[in-house]
């Protein structure tokens, strides 16, 4: 309260600041507004002065349907920024639902709306209840940080949230609500396929609009963009609006082509790599593998590491292998396998366990080299000494 009676109620800056504006805006129920600072989202609902209120307050001077203080809730925003990081690091999957999820909304929003405005005699209540869904809606947005584009067909005039452009480094000021802004923006290489696929969705041949391309941002470098949307049609089949979001998956693409990366180096390694998982059963192996041991890679998925032993290997050295890798150490040694021809051969081999955020494991990767010649030279080298030696001791 601005005059309180209990000094503990004393406004703060932002509460002096809602009360003011209710004094000065008597048709406005609520006030909010983002702390930047504090990374808190700052809500207030006024309180009017009853006839009950007037037994303690009548003294200050207060009359019945005035605004007597408020009662403010603040949010922290921290929560939706680690939840939209989350959805970065787990991948596309909960970027889709998540976007579904918020076009659904939107779309059931539009419904409402839609329905509501032909009853005139309500339109009053209709635009304090599209003030309160539209807040709601407009926080799930800014918190998810989901650029939010409305497009009017008819006129060719699109909406761009304030998150949308923030996306690509600019004000909310600095670009126009113009398709030109998104087409004078959009990468040369990217721009036939976007339009396509906008053109598709408006021609009713997809259900859903979803096209990734790069945008420009303001320092000069490429974002890039997974844009879904959904043609709205009127009762005649007509094309008349499209309502979509922008969401940067920049990080995402850049994981992507080290993935990449990585995936070419591990399929053109001269040695062997076999991932398993915790009962040992094959999940990957890599060309090398299959060169190896005779086995396609169809033929090695599911299958067990244990169809290479040879009758050279012992049923302890694979005990003593399962016993270091399950105290969750690293294994070194060799082994004598045999081929899928049957043929045999040895190779050298590092096993590891992998664990997951709580230190359990839960698969294996395997490196293995084929040394059977450097095995063979060392025994032929071998058997030229002793015989050598032999050689030596008869002169």
């Amino acid at each position: 309260s601005l005059k309180p009676l209990n000094p503990s109620n004393k406004a703060d800056e932002f509460e002096k600041e809602a009360l003011n504006y209710f004094k000065e805006n008597k048709d406005k129920e609520f006030y909010v507004k983002t702390d930047t600072n504090k990374d808190l989202y700052n809500f207030m609902g006024k309180l009017i002065v009853e006839q009950s209120c007037l037994q303690c307050h009548a003294i200050q001077g207060y009359k019945l349907g005035e605004v007597k203080g408020g009662i403010r809730v603040s949010i922290p925003m921290e929560t939706y920024k680690q939840n939209f990081e989350d959805v970065e690091f787990h991948y596309k999957t909960q970027i889709y639902i998540s976007i579904l999820f918020a076009v659904i909304i939107f779309f059931i929003f539009l419904l409402i709306i839609n329905k509501l405005f032909k009853n005139q005699e309500n339109l009053q209540n209709l635009k304090d209840k599209y003030k309160i869904l539209y807040d709601r809606y407009d926080y799930a947005v800014s918190g998810s940080k989901l650029g939010l584009w409305d497009w009017n067909l008819q006129t060719n005039k699109i909406y761009f949230s304030k998150q949308w452009k923030e996306m690509l480094g600019y004000k909310e000021d600095e670009l126009s609500n113009s398709f030109e802004t998104w087409d004078e923006k959009v990468h040369p290489d990217d721009k036939e396929k976007a339009r396509f696929d906008i053109s598709q969705n408006q021609k009713h041949s997809t259900e859903y609009y979803e096209n990734i391309h790069r945008l420009k941002h303001k320092n000069g470098t490429w974002v890039w963009i997974l844009d879904k949307g959904k043609t709205i049609f009127d009762e005649n089949g007509n094309a008349v609006r499209m309502v979509g979001f922008h969401t940067d998956i920049t990080k995402i693409q850049e994981l992507k082509k080290e993935i990449s990366k990585l995936k070419k180096v591990i399929e053109h390694s001269p040695i062997s790599i076999v991932i398993t998982d915790v009962d040992g059963i094959i999940e990957y192996v890599n060309p090398c593998f299959c060169k190896t041991t005779g086995y396609s890679y169809k033929e090695a998925l599911g299958s067990n590491p244990r169809v290479l032993k040879s009758e050279y290997t012992s049923s302890f050295e694979y005990q003593n292998l399962w016993n270091t890798l399950l105290s969750k150490k690293t294994w070194r040694g060799r082994f004598k396998n045999k081929r899928k021809d049957g043929s045999e051969f040895w190779e050298s081999a590092i096993i590891t366990p992998i664990f997951d955020e709580q230190n359990e494991i839960v698969n294996f990767l395997a490196i293995k080299q084929e040394i059977t010649k450097e095995i063979y030279l060392k025994e032929e080298i071998k058997n030229k000494e002793e015989m050598m030696i032999a050689q030596s001791r008869h002169a």
